[in-house]
């Protein structure tokens, strides 16, 4: 009966194990794995008790002759007893397997805690980030609908379109949030001329969406031709925050950068300013040479190749030059001068020369009746120009060298 009553407490504790092995918190199963401790140590104790009892009983057997089994008997007895037993004890060691097994399956290495730490921070976060971005949103948008755009200063004109513009300047602008509270201007020191603009340039866009239009947070090249000089370029931000910055290139060679930052001065035009000074020269000449080889002009003491590429100072391609010279690419035009080197000619070229001009109609004419030009279309390399002066054709009929003969016949015709 007391071997009946231990096998039932066994079978009731491990029922107790499986109802709670499949918890899935840390602290379920560490208690899970205490109890399981726990309980081994009780039904040790009750083992050994039993044991003890049994040990008695079996004196009490053993003293009574009736009672004593035979060994036969006893074997079997002892077989099933260990049979009622083992069900009992695996289902103990089976359960606390799994429970070592589902807290190692569940077990974070070191780099998978610091990730899921990391996670749970990132929870919280983006409320406060986000609180934080729309109130200054808030305050960017409020200043953009109340700022009245950016003031010319009262020395500054915008250049004059005419004149030579050998020098290129290329400016490229990074933004950041809020590209339309980015301005440029870029003036001369010498007149203080505004170039490429009429004044200032939004880098973005504008309440009223004029400027460059270059996106938050990203970039974009701003080109001009100018003369040989010295040049300040100012950039400035109307909230007072920076964020605009700029890298300056002279004829393709990064000269310099400038950034408008917080703490930059308030400027005349109303903007946070920052400037950069640097000096521009001509590009390199990179024009192509052009010789005129022309026919026809036997008689002429000097010859010379005026137009648009020499604006037509009259001293373009001349006989001093071999009659070549270095002409930008694009589309020109020109007359030929047979010049009369009687006197002082020098001083008045055209005054003193024969103008040969395209015939009108012809392949190699401009097409206007009152200026009627040879035209001219340059590209990068080198070429020769062959015509017969005053004509489309590459060169001059030659004269025949025929002799002409009059004949005088006297005779009776047949």
């Amino acid at each position: 009966m007391k071997s009946l009553t231990k096998m039932f407490t066994l079978f009731c504790w491990c029922l107790v194990v499986c109802s709670t092995v499949f918890s899935n918190t840390v602290e379920m199963k560490l208690k899970l794995e205490q109890e399981i401790k726990d309980q081994k140590a009780k039904a040790k104790v009750k083992v050994n008790l039993t044991e003890k009892i049994k040990n008695n009983e079996q004196q009490v057997i053993d003293s009574n002759g009736s009672n004593k089994l035979s060994e036969t008997e006893q074997l079997e007895a002892d077989r099933l007893k260990k049979a009622k037993l083992k069900p009992v004890v695996d289902l103990i060691e089976n359960n606390a397997q799994k429970v070592i097994d589902l807290k190692e399956s569940n077990s974070l290495n070191e780099a998978e805690q610091l990730e899921a730490d990391r996670l749970k921070k990132a929870k919280l976060k983006p409320t406060y980030e986000q609180e934080k971005i729309n109130y200054y949103n808030q305050l960017h948008e409020e200043h953009a609908a109340n700022f009245d755009g950016v003031r010319l200063y009262d020395f500054v004109v915008p250049a004059p379109e005419d004149g030579s513009r050998d020098g290129n300047v290329d400016v490229t602008f990074y933004t950041d949030d809020y590209a339309y509270e980015s301005y440029f201007i870029l003036l001369d020191t010498a007149n203080w001329w505004a170039w490429g603009a009429s004044g200032w340039t939004c880098v973005g866009s504008d309440w009223y969406g004029n400027g460059l239009g270059i996106a938050n947070n990203s970039s974009g090249t701003w080109s001009v031709s100018v003369p040989a000089g010295n040049y300040m370029l100012i950039v400035g931000d109307s909230y007072g925050d920076g964020g605009v910055s700029a890298d300056v290139a002279m004829n393709g060679t990064l000269v310099g950068s400038v950034a408008s930052v917080a703490g930059d001065p308030m400027g005349g035009g109303g903007v946070y300013e920052a400037q950069f000074v640097f000096d521009v020269v001509d590009a390199p000449v990179t024009d192509a040479t052009v010789t005129f080889d022309l026919d026809g002009l036997d008689d002429c003491g000097f010859v010379s190749v005026t137009g648009t590429f020499d604006n037509w100072s009259g001293w373009g391609a001349t006989t001093d030059t071999g009659m070549s010279a270095a002409i930008p690419a694009g589309d020109h035009e020109f007359v030929i001068l047979c010049v009369n080197t009687e006197g002082e000619w020098w001083n008045d070229i055209w005054g003193n020369s024969t103008q040969y001009s395209a015939p009108t109609d012809g392949s190699c004419w401009n097409g206007n009746y009152d200026y009627a030009n040879y035209t001219l279309s340059v590209g990068a390399d080198d070429m020769t120009v062959s015509y017969c002066a005053g004509t489309c054709d590459a060169s001059c009929t030659p004269a025949s060298t025929c002799t002409t003969y009059d004949v005088v016949y006297s005779g009776a015709y047949a």
